[in-house]
């Protein structure tokens, strides 16, 4: 009985790393998905704003309303597309950017560890631009703010990811 109890332990671990894994792949996806979109549809609505088309005319104006509750979308703060300002402004666009190629980056790398002392770097120099704009210290960079974006997203993405991915190897390793 002790062979075999240790047998359906076994099995039971491995039937809970399988599910683990699964959530992962679920969330990973789902993420994937979110963010592709959401990249698209940034690039799609200035181009379909400046269509002829009344009705891909009114399809750009619906992604500007979808997308007005994630971002200020201040005209002078955004990229712009055939002079028409993208959905999203500067930073919010590379945030975004840097989130979808954070998790390709995880995808492919999925045993990737981010140091805490880049994190919180990354996560000064953003603040710090933050506050300096704020402040009056200079006005809207679009390189700035593109740069600050991207790789709060990027960090943000690698860095939790790695978590996510420390937590689900200790729950296994616990059982």
């Amino acid at each position: 009985m002790g062979d075999e109890g240790q047998s359906i332990r076994k099995k039971a671990r491995v039937q809970k790393r399988i599910t683990a894994s699964r959530d992962e792949w679920l969330l990973f996806k789902v993420l994937f998905v979110i963010l592709l979109l959401l990249n698209v549809l940034n690039w799609l609505a200035p181009v379909l704003s400046a269509s002829r088309s009344l009705l891909l005319q009114e399809a750009g104006a619906g992604i500007y309303f979808l997308l007005d509750p994630i971002c200020h979308q201040l005209p002078d703060r955004c990229l712009r597309i055939e002079h028409i300002p993208m959905a999203l402004c500067v930073r919010c666009t590379f945030i975004y950017l840097g989130a979808f190629l954070g998790l390709i980056v995880l995808f492919w790398q999925k045993h990737l560890r981010l140091k805490t002392a880049l994190a919180v770097g990354v996560g000064i120099f953003v603040g710090g631009e933050i506050l300096l704009e704020k402040f009056g210290m200079y006005s809207n960079w679009p390189i700035l703010r593109g740069v600050s974006g991207f790789l709060s997203g990027l960090v943000v993405v690698l860095y939790f990811g790695r978590f996510t991915a420390r937590k689900s190897n200790e729950k296994n390793n616990m059982r």
